[in-house]
């Protein structure tokens, strides 16, 4: 669950709360749940992995725009 998951789970918890449809330890123990995904450590988790698939990403599209610039002048040179 990312952050921004979290915090829109918050407010749907506090709307189950308000409206009483479950019991408050019941509701309690599902803003603890949601408040794990809120911290400084899970937040960093989920920045290192945004960084990763990023990373990964351009190394792809680099070897990709590369292997296009060989092909191409490869059969360029070949007409």
């Amino acid at each position: 669950m990312s952050p921004t998951e979290a915090k829109n789970y918050k407010k749907l918890l506090s709307a189950i709360q308000k409206a009483k449809i479950l019991h408050p330890t019941e509701i309690s123990v599902l803003f603890v749940k949601a408040n794990r995904f809120l911290g400084k450590d899970s937040i960093r988790k989920e920045k290192a992995q945004i960084k990763r698939e990023i990373q990964e990403k351009i190394i792809l599209e680099g070897t990709r725009k590369s292997e296009d610039k060989k092909s191409s002048e490869h059969t360029g040179s070949e007409r």
